[in-house]
């Protein structure tokens, strides 16, 4: 269109500006500022693979964005063809790598190729000049899109197997990029008026915050797997703790019976050896009229300070000699006080001990009662001294 440029500019300029170069720079604009939320999200964590390659697309499709719309200019030729070269091409590598992610896939040796691939185009692209051989543009454009196609063709396919929603936006994105780029295609052959609008810049920020859901979709999706294996795992745990304090619960009891049943035996062969045989020593003198009253008394009294021993040694006694040997001085209180000898107290205190078990504390009082009646019936003694001390080692 010709004429006054005050007429025209508004009418067909300005409008054409704002479609062609404002949208694109606000396209851009928008993909560098997710790129930057995500590869800070990514950095946080550094864990999702997927975050820091749809930030890497992003962050490669505003670099695109940015030489499409204000390409810069170089002195050099081959530096131009190179700028000119990676304003097209420079976002498909990490975009066909941010579909394999989603997919749950990676493929070391391809993505290597692909990048050597892209490498090699460049230094093509530097060296021979693009611009003077519109055929190599033209096949590196048809494998770009017939790369970008297939990835994006597998990743809805994974995606409708697992039913996740995202794919199916990215479905429509994928036709959107399809169509776009064949129309621009087309122009380029002359197969449409050449005039017209580039189309396919405006389908790769809808493809690629697609992605983006896809990404963010899965990861969600991860996180909530990890919560629910967290809280199952919680659970079994938890389990595990009840069983463990259950059969903790029984093995003590059953401890504790075992204890309570070899007390009971220590106790029966206690008055086997003591009352048993002193009960048959008796018996047999009664039978044999071998003995008088006062004998008899005697014996029995002895037999029933005995099992006054045994029924003390059950007490618990937390380890303190000094309260068995109080014991003692209670249960012979009487005899000592009937025999009118002087009784001398002497214990001082003792630290506690351990392994002071019953069985220990009846053959600690066993011996002073035997010492204590042996001193009172056959001694003659005037005085009788109990001491205890603790000698440090």
């Amino acid at each position: 269109s010709i004429g006054n440029g005050l007429i025209m500019r508004p009418q067909y300029y300005e409008p054409r500006y704002d479609l062609q170069v404002q949208s694109i720079a606000m396209f851009g604009a928008a993909l560098l500022v997710a790129g930057l939320l995500a590869l800070s999200v990514w950095w946080a964590e550094r864990r999702e693979p997927v975050l820091l390659w749809f930030s890497v697309t992003s962050l490669a499709w505003a670099v695109c964005a940015y030489l499409l719309v204000w390409p810069p200019g170089a002195e050099n030729p081959r530096v131009q063809q190179l700028l000119f070269f990676a304003m097209q091409h420079l976002y498909v590598i990490p975009l066909i790598v941010l579909c394999l992610r989603i997919g749950g896939a990676r493929y070391r040796r391809a993505e290597t190729a692909l990048w050597c691939a892209f490498a090699a185009a460049c230094g093509a692209a530097a060296l021979l000049g693009f611009t003077r051989y519109p055929a190599l543009a033209q096949a590196a454009s048809v494998v770009k899109l017939g790369l970008t196609i297939a990835a994006l063709a597998w990743l809805v396919r994974v995606g409708t197997r697992e039913h996740r929603w995202p794919l199916y936006s990215l479905g429509l994105a994928l036709v959107m990029v399809i169509v776009l780029s064949g129309y621009d295609w087309a122009r380029w052959m002359g197969f449409a008026d050449f005039d017209n609008l580039l189309l396919a810049p405006f389908a790769m920020p809808f493809l690629i915050l697609a992605l983006g859901a896809t990404g963010l979709e899965r990861h969600l999706s991860m996180t909530h797997a990890l919560e629910r294996s967290k809280r199952e795992l919680e659970q079994r745990v938890a389990e595990k703790v009840r069983e463990v304090e259950t059969t903790y619960r029984k093995m003590q009891e059953a401890l504790h019976q075992q204890a309570v049943l070899r007390e009971r035996q220590r106790i029966m062969a206690d008055m086997h050896d003591g009352l048993g045989s002193g009960l048959i020593g008796l018996l047999s003198q009664v039978h044999g009229r071998s003995a008088d009253l006062g004998q008899i008394e005697q014996r029995l009294n002895d037999m029933l300070t005995d099992l006054r021993a045994i029924v003390d040694s059950l007490q618990p006694v937390e380890g303190d000699l000094g309260v068995v040997l109080g014991n003692i001085r209670y249960r012979m209180s009487t005899a000592i006080e009937a025999s009118g000898v002087k009784f001398v107290w002497q214990v001082q205190p003792l630290p506690v001990l351990e392994n002071l078990a019953p069985d220990k504390v009846l053959s600690i009082q066993r011996i002073v009662l035997e010492a204590l009646s042996n001193a009172l019936r056959h001694a003659a003694a005037s005085s009788v001294t109990v001491s205890a001390k603790y000698i440090a080692e």
